[in-house]
Order: C-alpha cells, then structure tokens, then sequence
C-alpha cells in the first residue's frame, strides 16, 4: 500500500483505533427525539445559495450532519471521505488535496489555486486552510462541479461548504472528551449565551495532541483552534451573524512515503521505495549517494516540527427588503502562515506559504411570480508567497545544492465577478434553470529562481551549476471569461424528480516560476519551448475549462423509508494543470494536459426499514482518462489515468438502534468504504500507484436519555 494515498485516513485517530468518547449537551440536542419518525427525515441545504430541500434540489449534492460527523469520529475534512461519495481528501503537509469525481489539483505551489473551492460559511478558504479541525459544526455539504456560475474561480470540480453551528438564544453548553491509542487526548467544548432576546453569542475550542503514527514519529499533533461567533437580530427582517476563527497547529508534519516492493541494483528507486508504508525512515540503508553520477546522498527522515496558524472572519448580514426581496452581505477575510519542514520520500522538504485574503460578496434574492432568483456582485483580493525548498541530505548529510521549486516573493491574483441564476416555473411540476457569471482575475507575480542546477551533472555531461547564480522572473497577465448553466428538471411525482443540467467553470492561468535564462540554459529532461512571451519571457500555462453534462433521478418511496438518488455525468476537460519535476533545472515545470474526458455515475441509497435500522450506501464509478495529453518535452502520457482519481468508490453503513431503559438507547454502527486501484502523478512512477482497498470500522453509543452519551469507535 502507497503511504501517500492512506495519510489522509491515518491522520483520524478515531477511524483507525478504539478510543471512547464522552459528552454532555443540553436537553435540546437529545438525539432519541430523532427516532420517533420512522421516515427518512428532511434535509435542508444551502449550496446552491438559498435554502431547499435536499430531495429537491437538482444536484448529487451531499449533506453531512453534526451528529453524523461526531457519530462517525469525523475530526478534519480529510476523515470525511468516509461518508462523500466520489472523492479524495488527500493530506499534504498542511494542505489538503481535495479532489472530487477526478477534478482536483495535486500542486501545492503558491502560483496554482486548488481545482474544487473550499468554504467556510460562504467565504472561500486557501489551500493551506483546508486541514483545519472540524468542531462544532452545523453540517458539511459537498457539491459536484463544475460551479462556474454562482461560485467563479475555483470551482471546477465543485464546492465543500462547511457551515458552523450558529448562536442560540439560550444558556447551553456542550463538552467533547476523547481519547484513544497514540496518546490521543481530544476535547471540544461549546457554549452559548443569550445576552438579550436579539443577541446571541456562541464560544467553541478545540485542542488534539497525540503522537506521531510513523516510525519516525512524524505527525504527532499538538493543535489548538477556536471560534467566538454573534447572532444579532433586533427585527424579524434582519439578522448579522458574525465569526471569526483561529486554529494553531504544532506537533510533527506528515510526508508521502512511496511503496513498493521492487527490487533491483538501481539505488535511485530503492532510496525512494520502502516495504512499509509506516516506515518513513526505511530507506536509510540507502543513505549513500543515490546514483554514481550524483554527487549527493539522500537523508534519513526525522520528525519535523509544524509552524502553522491561522485566522479568519467572515459574516452574513440578511436584510429583507420586502416579503419577496432580501439582500445578503459576506464579508471574509483569511490570514495565514505555514512554514513547516517535512520529509518527502527521503528528501527534506520546506515548503512555506503566508496568505492574505480579503472577499466580498453581495447578492440580492427573490421570489417574482413563478421565478425564483439570485443575483450579485463578488470581488477578491489574495496576495500569497513561498518557496519550495529540498535540502538534499538533510541535517546529518548536508549539502550546497538545494532545489528552490519555486521561491515566489509575491504572488497577487485578484478580481471580480456578476452573476445569476433563475429558476423559471412553466407548471407545477415542470422548472427551466438558466444562469451566467462575467468574471475577470488579474495575476501578477515575481521572484528569483536559484539556479541550482543540474545541467550537464547527467552522465557525459558536467557540474552543477554553483549557488549564488540566482537570476528573477515577473508575470502579468488579465483573463476573463463567461460561465453559463442550463437546466430542466420535473416532478414525475410529488416523490421522483428527474432533472439535466450543463454547465461551465473556468480557472485562471498561471506562469512557470522560471526566469528566462533558465529556459535557454536548456533542459534535456522536460525540453521547454518558449509558446510566447505574456512578460519577462516567462513560459505561460494556459487556463482551464470544464464544462459538464449530468441526468439524475431522486425519489422517496414506501412511506418515505427508501431513497434513492441517481445522477449520471459527463466532463470535457481542457487544459488541466500538471507538473513534472526536471532533473536539469532541478525545477518542477508547470503546464497544461490539454483535453482530459471524465464520465460516470453516482448512486446514493438511504433504506430505514424501521424506527431502529437504517442503511446507507453509495456506488460511484469515475472513469477519468487522458483524452490528449503530450508535455512540452514530447512525452505522451494520453490514456492515462490523471492523479487521485480511483474508477471505483463504494461506501455502505449500518445502524441498528436497541432501547435498553426507559429512555436510553444503544446504537450500534458498521461502516465502510472500498475503492480502486489509483495514481498518486499523471507519469504513475514507481512507489505512488495505491492498489485497491477497503477500510471498516464500527462504534457503539450509550445514550442515556439524560444528557450525556457514551461511545466507542474503532
């Protein structure tokens, strides 16, 4: 097994091991409420920007309740790919690689943005902010992409909306208490407080500490994070709800470890592979140099300290303007710093990134006779930086020659948007969905790209190129585009719902961050042509287009016990991102796969034959392959299978509810989740192919009628 593509599910404790877990809530929260209706109960989402039902809702769109996400040990988003269908949360570091039915981006530089948008309570998050801990939560819904048209840039693959739990107007108070094998201490605490009849204010806190799950004691963690939010509502038309958050992260950082069993005499591979995925430190037998003709030695990975924090703020401010009018403000604003080390493979890796992010977002919403709409006005502001630094050898085998992929000083991409979206009424049973958004991003970039070379370091060639050559590059470049969506969908019955839908969402370009004379010093790994010359010289990738078809059905039948939801889709895909690392420019070169087809289907299944079972299941086949893809050195990677993107996903849970008392109950939980074999790079090298797999776990919860629970999980 690849290490790299199961460090997303290693680092929820509670998902691997047994632990128990106790709490205390109000009254309010008593969960035996929820099982007096034997039906399927209703879900309400917010996804599409306004509030519906989910089994009316004209998308595969998946909603994770906060009683699901505790049942479940769900503590960061990463853990969450065990009840979304058709995804992977991959861990990197402190990034998250989010990817959803094969959209996503493996490329953790500060000159390419993630491929699916990441939300807090409607204001978008930066890569980096992704692993932050999941506490005290409302809900989390995921929505296939494409989103061009109400969610802009970054979108691509769809959206992940996590959505606090708001103030309530009452003193109440919850407490989290866990612990678990690997030292694991973890607690929650929330309180509300009801100033007045019109303001609420809700405290939460959060704090993990465990220790690291590799053989070197890497990913340990030791996180604290928190959130004060206010509710104020003088007037029955108007409501500002306020937040601001704040999440530090110590402990050790994880890294890929690439797994095979491949032998043979080459050094090289067998620096890099390792029999055990847990064994970080398995290849220093080979801590020698790597090859003859490389004139360093690979390190022996230690655990490495994390530096992280986080802050952001953000709000929604509702008006009323009239019963059928109501304008909403979201403010947001994100302040980050991520400056860890961590080992990638037997390399020593820093890869740094500092953002600040501002956002604005207006929208005015209405009901007008038989159309329901939305409109509004978006702007952004992000200014990011970092290098990507290797140390080859590390601390016990230092040497000069470090690869800078890249060392970006300033990274500044901006802009803003229009956009709406109306749903036409022709009957009862029959809508028209039509939108479009108007979106125009500028970048502007520049840095120095250390020419730390290998030029010529090949066998039959030369040196290295000496430090100290640093030479600087510069980008600027404006891009606008129109996003559009059409839709149909219609009520076979006041249970079925069949719909279609196309739909579009661009993503802006980037640069390579490479000066000029670094592409003449010539390269003969990855043969880089000069396609134009936008400023500096600089060698531009193009921006990416998806546009997207799907057909689904949902439907509730036998009394509201069974439920199932089909959807079919197909993506064309142009210009997706990709890098490939260059042995000459000790440089990850940047650029575009240029037509890339994805086409499958997702089936959801929610069965509750009585008030003490229910089952739920998913199936979805993703069939993502290289319709076209040669690099710019020539090599023809088309039919390939892209990164992180496995043909098959099932999940499947069951819970049987036994009544033991008067008002106590047991629940007892099975669960699961396989999926195919996959790639962690588009070239599928040796060490990052994750073979076919399934993960299981189970829990039992004690609740005693009277406030508190009981749980263990494992």
């Amino acid at each position: 097994m690849n290490k790299k593509g199961i460090c997303g599910a290693a680092i929820s404790t509670i998902a691997l091991t047994w632990g128990t877990v106790a709490y205390a809530q109000d009254a309010e929260a008593d969960l035996s409420n929820q099982r007096e209706d034997v039906g399927i109960a209703e879900i309400i989402v917010s996804a599409q920007k306004r509030e519906e039902n989910l089994q009316k809702t004209p998308a595969a769109v998946t909603a994770v309740g906060a009683d699901t996400l505790l049942d479940r040990g769900i503590g960061d988003i990463r853990a969450a790919q065990m009840v979304v269908p058709a995804v992977r949360f991959q861990a990197e570091s402190n990034n998250t690689q989010v990817f959803v039915r094969g959209v996503g981006a493996n490329l953790d530089f500060q000159n390419i943005e993630p491929a699916v948008a990441f939300n807090f309570n409607g204001v978008y998050m930066p890569r980096e902010a992704t692993s932050s801990a999941f506490f005290d939560l409302e809900r989390l819904e995921v929505l296939p992409g494409p989103q061009g048209t109400l969610y802009g840039r970054g979108a691509l693959g769809g959206t992940v909306n996590v959505q606090f739990r708001r103030p309530r107007f009452e003193n109440e108070g919850t407490a989290i208490l866990e612990v678990g094998n690997y030292s694991l201490i973890h607690g929650t605490m929330a309180q509300d407080f009801a100033f007045s009849d019109d303001l609420a204010v809700r405290l939460a806190v959060d704090y993990t500490n465990h220790s690291g799950y590799y053989t070197s004691g890497a990913e340990a963690a030791d996180d604290v994070a928190g959130r004060i939010s206010f509710l104020y509502e003088p007037t029955d038309g108007f409501s500002a709800y306020l937040w601001a958050f704040g999440a530090k992260k110590n402990g050790t950082t994880n890294g890929p470890v690439n797994h095979d069993d491949r032998g043979g005499a080459f050094d090289l591979y067998k620096g890099f592979l390792t029999k055990n995925p847990w064994d970080d430190v398995g290849a220093a037998q080979f801590a020698t140099p790597i090859a003859p003709f490389l004139p360093f030695t690979i390190g022996i990975p230690t655990a490495e300290d994390n530096s992280y924090h986080v802050y952001s703020f953000g709000g929604e401010i509702g008006y009323d303007l009239n019963e059928d009018l109501t304008l909403t403000y979201i403010p947001g604003y994100v302040k980050l710093e991520s400056d860890p080390f961590n080992w990638v493979s037997v390399f020593l890796a820093q890869n740094t990134a500092f953002v600040e992010m501002t956002s604005h977002e207006l929208r005015l919403s209405g009901d007008t006779g038989p159309v329901n709409w939305l409109g509004g006005l978006y702007y952004y502001y992000q200014d990011n930086y970092g290098a990507f630094i290797n140390t080859y050898g590390g601390p016990a085998n230092p040497n000069p020659y470090n690869q800078y992929t890249p060392d970006i000083r300033e990274n500044i991409i901006k802009g803003s948007g229009i956009f709406g979206q109306a749903t036409i009424s022709a009957s009862d049973r029959l809508r028209f969905t039509v939108g479009g958004r108007y979106s125009k991003d500028k970048r502007s970039a520049n840095g120095f790209n250390p020419e730390y070379r290998a030029a010529d370091a090949l066998p039959g060639t030369g040196p290295f190129t000496p430090p100290g050559t640093d030479t600087s590059f510069a980008f600027r470049k404006s891009y606008s585009y129109l996003d559009w969506k059409l839709g149909v969908d219609f009520d076979l019955t006041p249970d079925v719902l069949i719909y279609t839908v196309a739909q579009t969402s661009h993503a802006p370009g980037t640069y390579n961050a490479i000066s000029q004379a670094g592409i003449d010093a010539g390269d003969p790994f990855v043969n880089f042509t000069n396609p134009g010359t936008p400023y500096d010289g600089n060698v531009e990738v193009e921006e990416q287009k998806l546009t997207a078809y799907s057909a689904g059905i949902k439907s509730r039948m036998l009394d509201d016990t069974l439920q199932v939801n089909v959807e079919g889709f197909f993506y064309n895909y142009k210009n997706l991102i990709q890098q490939q690392f260059s042995v000459a420019l000790l440089f990850n070169p940047v650029f575009n796969a240029q037509k890339l087809e994805i086409y499958g289907f997702q089936a959801d299944l929610v069965w509750k034959p009585s008030v003490n079972d229910q089952f739920n299941g998913s199936v979805s086949y993703t069939r993502a392959r290289n319709q076209k893809f040669t690099t710019p050195g020539g090599q023809d990677y088309s039919g390939l299978q892209p990164p992180y993107s496995p043909d098959w996903v099932l999940l499947g849970s069951y819970t049987h509810t036994f009544d033991v008392g008067r008002d106590a109950s047991l629940d007892v939980n099975v669960a699961g989740r396989y999926e195919s074999s996959w790639f962690a790079d588009f070239v599928h090298s040796p060490g990052t192919k994750q073979e076919a797999g399934a993960k299981f776990e189970a829990s039992i919860t004690y609740d005693s009628g009277k406030n508190w629970q009981l749980r263990n999980l494992g």
